[in-house]
């Protein structure tokens, strides 16, 4: 059994990791305790995170001492995932139902993406009528970010209807991408395409501060 700061993955509560003492089974056999229904972020290294409750509780020998410890996870991922974007629909709905300023709705659709998706920063990117595009609206990047990432384009190289998606961006071979990309402290994003009339109009961005491994759910 590998020790607590050996773990492959971290194990967090309201974005502080947790020391190994305050693990749910540490805590359980240390201090003789039953732990219940203890949600925890599971963070993988790849950026996957998964949501548990946890229940633990030590295991007695027949002088009533601890001998060891039996834990039990349950994955509410999905769970809270669900919860998350159908909080995200409807904030975003109520808002553009109820603004005709599109600034406001590119607002509202930055809200929806923290909110679904957990991103750190965001944007939405439009065609203008030079066919170049750019930053609409943003959310935590920086002037010199938007300007660098204006020049390229790497999702236009691709099918318009599909995302584009870089859960690693230290892995990918556009050095120009890459360097601007990692410069602004983020290490996964993606870009899905906004299509009018069947043609591609713009973008919306995602951007994370860790890798992030996009499930087909998020997408």
């Amino acid at each position: 059994q590998p020790e607590p700061g050996n773990l492959p993955f971290k194990l967090m509560r309201d974005g502080q990791e947790l020391a190994p003492e305050e693990l749910p089974m540490q805590r359980a056999a240390a201090q003789n305790i039953h732990v219940r229904a203890q949600e925890v972020d599971m963070v993988h290294e790849d950026g996957r995170v998964l949501n548990l409750f946890e229940y633990a509780s030590p295991l007695l020998d027949e002088q009533g001492k601890v001998r060891g410890c039996l834990g039990v996870f349950a994955d509410i991922s999905e769970r809270k995932r669900a919860v998350r974007q159908f909080q995200a629909i409807y904030e975003l709905t109520s808002s553009v139902a109820h603004t005709e300023n599109i600034e406001d709705v590119f607002t509202a659709t930055l809200d929806a993406l923290e909110h679904a998706l957990g991103a750190t920063s965001g944007a939405v990117l439009l065609m203008d009528d030079d066919g170049v595009t750019r930053f609409n609206a943003s959310r935590s990047l920086s002037a010199n970010f938007r300007t660098g990432f204006e020049k390229e384009s790497l999702w236009l190289e691709v099918e318009p209807r599909k995302p584009v998606l870089i859960p690693d961006v230290a892995a990918i071979d556009a050095l120009d991408v890459k360097t601007i990309t990692l410069a602004e402290g983020i290490q996964s994003l993606a870009l899905i395409p906004l299509l009018g009339a069947r043609q591609l109009i713009g973008a919306v961005m995602v951007a994370f501060t860790e890798p992030h491994a996009f499930s087909d759910a998020e997408m």
